[in-house]
């Protein structure tokens, strides 16, 4: 049995680095991982690719106005459903 090589956007079949489609995002339960569904045209084979997720910025920050502030603190304070990625 050959080792299968595994490299990030190459196919672990043909060693084919173009005519790879990477098609949605897949169904997951870990919030660090993500995991694509990946095809290679040049050979038909097919794979999932994972990607563990780092935080490194944040950007397109808009702070509100102080109105809009008061009523979304209260909304906020309401919901207990909300998610926090940071324990």
């Amino acid at each position: 049995m050959s080792r299968l090589t595994q490299s990030q956007g190459v196919c672990p079949n043909c060693k084919a680095d173009r005519h790879i489609s990477y098609s949605k995002l897949k169904d997951q339960y870990d919030p660090d991982v993500v995991y694509f569904d990946v095809k290679c045209h040049n050979c038909g084979t097919t794979w999932d690719e994972h990607y563990s997720l780092v935080f490194f910025e944040q950007d397109n920050i808009q702070i509100p106005s102080q109105h809009e502030h008061s009523n979304h603190s209260s909304l906020r304070s309401r919901s207990s459903n909300s998610y926090n990625p940071i324990p």
